[in-house]
């Protein structure tokens, strides 16, 4: 439960009043990187004019990390998060908060920009990244990390957030790309990197742009344990990861399943029938170039499979 208060953020113009939120809404990714639970607009924003312009969506290379430049101190981080959503709104005339998420010094995290039907929370594009916003993701910690070092609640719930998002979307944290994609003057950006990295600004803090470095290398492991592979076009079915798709004919699992893997022709037919290698978690289907119909026979695993 966050606490009601009167504080307002130092730096900021505007001032909203604080609120009471009594409960989290908890969103759950199967597999290994769970999303974590968050507050949600309709709490943190409660009274507040709500965005009448629908968003735009976009989908994630790069997650961009910021930090508010705020106050350290100010125990109520829902009054902050008004706050700079009338900032952002009525003071700079956005749509709506520039940051996808929002996350407290106490690790709390905060949903950012409204969805409102149009997509997902995570492939909303913000305002946040020096007027280069497509393919990016803005998290923003509250607080200024310039000189002092930022909470290690608040880091934990930043690394939670970014495994989740980065295992869903096969975003491999410690490579570079160019940004913006096919912009003549793009430049290469860790895909996971601060606001610094796109223009001059000192954002998000040195303190807190020290420990990306690390961070990578933390989620990277997190990812392996996750099940993560660098593939491309894996299938999600249930808790099971089935790639790569297209293959070449060997498929590979994300877990052991002691159960017979069926192959099927578009008119039924069964073209292969056997177990995974306990091994290295694949089948060695020698099919043709073709499409086909992947199921594990008494589990309801059952997807579509492309061999080129």
């Amino acid at each position: 439960m966050i606490n009601s208060g009167g504080n307002t953020l130092e730096l900021l113009l505007f001032y909203a009043p604080a609120l009471n939120i009594l409960s989290k809404d908890t969103h759950v990714l199967v597999l290994g990187c769970m999303e974590p639970p968050s507050i949600p607009q309709s709490q943190w924003r409660m009274d507040l004019p709500e965005p009448t312009v629908l968003p735009t969506t976009t989908p994630t290379q790069h997650v961009i990390v910021h930090h508010s430049a705020g106050s350290n101190t100010n125990a109520d981080p829902t009054a902050l998060i008004r706050d700079i959503y009338l900032l952002h709104t009525q003071g700079n005339g956005w749509d709506d908060i520039g940051y996808n998420y929002l996350i407290a010094r106490n690790g709390t995290l905060f949903l950012g920009r409204d969805p409102q039907g149009v997509g997902e929370q995570d492939y909303i594009r913000g305002a946040h990244y020096c007027s280069k916003n497509s393919y990016t993701q803005g998290i923003c910690v509250l607080g200024e990390y310039t000189t002092a070092q930022p909470p290690e609640a608040m880091m934990q719930s930043l690394r939670k957030l970014i495994a989740w998002k980065m295992f869903k979307d096969r975003i491999e944290p410690e490579n570079q790309s160019l940004h913006p994609p096919g912009d003549p003057n793009a430049y290469l950006v860790y895909h996971l990197d601060g606001h610094r990295s796109g223009c001059a600004t000192d954002c998000p803090g040195n303190k807190v742009y020290e420990r990306l470095h690390a961070l990578r290398d933390t989620l990277t492991e997190d990812l392996l344990k996750c099940g993560f592979t660098s593939v491309e076009g894996a299938l999600i079915s249930g808790d099971l990861v089935i790639y790569p798709n297209p293959s070449k004919g060997r498929i590979y699992f994300s877990s052991y399943v002691e159960a017979p893997v069926i192959i099927s022709g578009l008119q039924g037919q069964v073209l292969y029938q056997g177990m995974m290698d306990p091994l290295d978690l694949s089948i060695q289907s020698g099919l043709s170039p073709g499409l086909y119909f992947l199921r594990i026979e008494g589990t309801g695993v059952s997807e579509i499979i492309v061999v080129e």
